[in-house]
């Protein structure tokens, strides 16, 4: 791939005059990479910036010459995640004294550009590139180091001619040779020297010392296969261990109890101190008369054991200081009964000494509580008749037969009395309202009197009265409104009412309201007869307002 057109811009040799009037240095900033071609016409010694920038990277290293400067880079497609053409690299630099980076050289392929591969996800691919610029006076340009980015060809050391090397340095590995021989260091000579034997050291002449192979062939001869060190129990690994017999020399046990000694008093007295060992219990229950034994010992009077009986039933105990469990039997998983899936019991279980009643032996006619069943004899409880649903239904019937409900109208044919008193029925209270004397509201009268009347059956007749109607001396006319109870009203002949001294007054009845007029004290009367008063008056009416 070639990159045949490196140039300057404007701004690049502007900086380069600065940096060399100023005496400063010049720092590369970054490199831009674009993937679009330059048009032939582009005047690069004009451009300000790179079009269409897919990739910046940082300068690693530089060199100078009279009038060139040869700055290199290396691009890698970690990040790349696509394929691109390389077109157009852009270089940027600033003064160290302002800061102020601009775009100093450009260089580009004016046909073959490399193209850069989008990272497969395994190894990185990288490219290596030295851009040389021409400038006049590069010789006096001084570059300044931006994080040990790169470095300059005076402050390294180079693998061919010859180097002066100032101070002390620092390799990750150790130096070679052209044959490919470590050099030795002075630690390894100094090594190397303390495992050598001087002669002033020897308290024997070497005549009389044994070499490796004389020792091999006395080591031959010796009775015993030398032990593999690598394979064997050090001394100073079970410098804490605590030695404990769980058994003794040629039994499976370490004790058993005696008729003097049952299995806890055993374990209080002799194995309160932790470890395992094995123990016979021969005084166990009838149930576990002999039982060899796993004794776990905890310390602080705390054990657990576990262990075989002669008839090879598995049993367990928890011993402590002031209790004890006794010897539990493990039940025999398929000898017992499950609380998931059929159980077959050999025998008939009981409660309480009771045997159950097994589903095959219940009667055929058993009554069930879930479903209805026919009782063909009778049914009794102690003794006594149960009623049936229709012997209940015909005695109800017969009972509520003259029972009276309070949904349902009841005819009392021989009266109705409430603590040895007739009940008075709707018929009569309504007689006795049509037939009771009545009092007209005092807001239908003008005066400060008692106004009454009273229907005479349902004849459209009615009798009324009215007394004490005026002040003393204070003729005045008096009113009574019925038009709110009568329509029709219309008086008889010989209505008056009477004032004063039996002075007589015209009652007169217009639009069903009564007017008279007269002073002081007066009654209403049909009667002529002073004698007889209070009298009543008496007039018809048409009908009753509702």
């Amino acid at each position: 791939m070639a990159y045949d057109l490196a140039k300057v811009t404007a701004n690049g040799n502007n900086l380069i005059a600065q940096i060399l009037a100023n005496k400063s240095s010049l720092s590369v900033d970054k490199i831009e990479i674009s993937d679009t071609q330059l048009p032939s016409t582009t005047d690069i010694s004009t451009m300000t910036s790179v079009p269409k920038v897919v990739q910046t990277v940082s300068a690693n290293g530089f060199s100078k010459n009279s009038n060139t400067l040869i700055i290199s880079t290396v691009v890698d497609n970690s990040s790349i995640s696509a394929d691109y053409k390389a077109w157009v690299f852009g270089i940027w630099g600033s003064d160290s004294q302002n800061g102020q980076s601009q775009l100093i050289a450009v260089i580009t392929s004016t046909n073959s550009p490399d193209t850069i591969p989008a990272f497969s996800g395994r190894t990185p691919v990288s490219y290596t590139y030295k851009f040389n610029i021409g400038f006049s006076n590069a010789s006096q340009i001084q570059f300044n180091m931006i994080d040990d980015s790169f470095a300059t060809n005076d402050t390294v050391v180079h693998t061919t001619g010859d180097e002066t090397i100032d101070g002390q340095k620092k390799f990750k590995t150790d130096p070679t040779d052209s044959a490919g021989n470590a050099y030795a260091k002075t630690v390894d000579v100094n090594q190397q020297l303390d495992k050598k034997v001087n002669v002033s050291d020897m308290r024997k002449p070497a005549s009389d010392v044994a070499g490796i192979e004389e020792v091999n062939a006395k080591q031959d001869k010796i009775g015993y296969t030398p032990a593999d060190d690598s394979k064997v129990v050090h001394s100073t690994d079970t410098s804490n261990w605590q030695k404990q017999a769980m058994f003794n020399p040629g039994d499976y046990r370490i004790d058993s109890t005696t008729p003097t000694a049952d299995f806890a008093t055993l374990l209080r007295s002799k194995y309160d101190k932790g470890g395992i060992v094995y123990i016979r219990d021969n005084n166990g229950p009838s149930y576990a008369q002999i039982v060899d034994a796993v004794v776990i010992c905890e310390g602080d009077s705390w054990w657990y054991a576990y262990g075989v009986t002669w008839d090879g039933i598995f049993a367990h105990r928890r011993i402590r200081a002031t209790d004890d469990t006794g010897w539990v039997l493990n039940a025999d998983d398929s000898k017992v009964a499950h609380l998931s899936g059929a159980n077959n019991f050999d025998t008939v279980p009981t409660v309480n000494n009771n045997p159950l009643l097994l589903a095959s032996s219940l009667p055929s006619d058993l009554a069930r509580t879930g479903q209805d069943a026919n009782f063909t004899g009778k049914l009794q409880k102690s003794g006594i008749d149960v009623a049936t649903k229709s012997d209940v239904t015909t005695a109800v019937n017969t009972a509520t037969s003259n029972v009276v409900t309070t949904d349902k109208l009841a005819n009392f044919t021989a009266g109705l009395q409430s603590g040895g008193v007739s009940v008075a029925t709707s018929d009569d209270l309504k007689s006795v309202e049509d037939s009771a004397w009545r009092q007209l509201d005092r807001s239908h009268i003008n005066s400060n009197s008692t106004f009454v009347y009273k229907l005479i059956d349902n004849s459209n007749l009615v009798f009324f009265w009215q007394g004490l109607a005026n002040e003393q001396g204070k003729i005045v006319t008096t009113t009574a409104d019925l038009s709110s109870i009568f329509n029709g009203l219309k008086l008889s002949s010989a209505c008056a009412a009477y004032y004063g001294v039996n002075i007589a007054s015209n009652i007169v009845c217009k639009n069903n309201i009564l007017s008279f007029y007269g002073e002081g004290d007066f009654y209403t009367t049909s009667d002529m007869d002073t004698s007889a008063y209070p009298c009543m008056c008496l007039a018809t009416y048409t009908s009753l307002v509702n």
